[in-house]
């Protein structure tokens, strides 16, 4: 779709109108197809007057059309040694979370504008300057690059519990007890920021990692904690608008 809409602009820049035509009309079926795919949430409004008796209600389909083109993220993280003194020697005992930090990066096309420009500019066809300036913005405005620093106690949690099962690999007890404490700790303020829902899975996967520290040299531990990775990595929040994968034809009916 966007190879097609590049194809167009660059024809209209050259004031070719007409070779324009097809790469719109390529651009368009293509987006057509990608919105067929994306899946809808049925969003049902209802309002009830000082009897009880319902005055209005409103059935809207919405879908999320953020597409994302390319996501990634860049981890920056900070970590201790855990040093037991001797008396010529110092003795590592592991590797503790002094502080974590994840920057996400994404590209996403807002496939509704795209849309709405490409109808536009095959409008315009016969001002080809006109086409290519709505076309420019269907690039400029409809493809953008997002970045969000993540400041979200979880970031710690994920980073601390990923180092706790390193250092139960290589037999750092103490370093691995450090790190899940720190985990620990960090899920308590994240529970502090998130409503009821959110915070009792936080709660139950507490226990478990106080659990597990009373147990840390047990076979299979290294495979619980990545259990627990696992769910404190699924908790993270997606962007407004930006849509999942999904099986084509599938829904998804939200209830206000």
């Amino acid at each position: 779709m966007l190879m097609h809409l590049n194809a167009a602009a660059q024809h209209c820049i050259d004031g070719k109108g007409d070779s324009a035509k097809p790469e719109i009309e390529k651009a368009q079926a293509l987006a057509g197809i990608v919105c067929k795919l994306l899946p809808m949430t049925t969003v049902t409004t209802i309002v009830k007057d000082a009897q009880g008796k319902e005055a209005y209600r409103d059935v809207q389909k919405v879908q999320d059309d953020q597409i994302p083109i390319f996501a990634g993220s860049i981890a920056v993280e900070v970590v201790e040694p855990l040093v037991e003194a001797k008396k010529d020697q110092a003795a590592l005992k592991g590797l503790k979370l002094a502080d974590a930090d994840v920057i996400h990066t994404a590209v996403l096309a807002d496939l509704s504008y795209i849309e709405r420009k490409l109808a536009r500019a095959a409008q315009l066809l016969s001002k080809p300057e006109e086409a290519a300036a709505q076309l420019a913005l269907a690039q400029n405005v409809g493809i953008r690059f997002a970045t969000h620093k993540e400041d979200n106690p979880l970031v710690e949690v994920q980073h601390a519990l990923r180092l706790a099962e390193r250092m139960v690999q290589e037999k750092k007890y103490d370093g691995a007890k450090a790190n899940l404490q720190a985990a620990k700790l960090r899920l308590e303020a994240w529970r502090g920021l998130v409503g009821a829902d959110e915070a009792k899975p936080a709660a139950d996967l507490e226990k478990e990692i106080e659990k597990v520290s009373g147990e840390i040299e047990k076979p299979g531990v290294a495979e619980k904690i990545r259990g627990m990775w696992d769910k404190a990595t699924s908790w993270f929040k997606r962007e407004a608008g930006q849509a999942l994968e999904s099986a084509p034809g599938e829904k998804k009916e939200a209830k206000p």
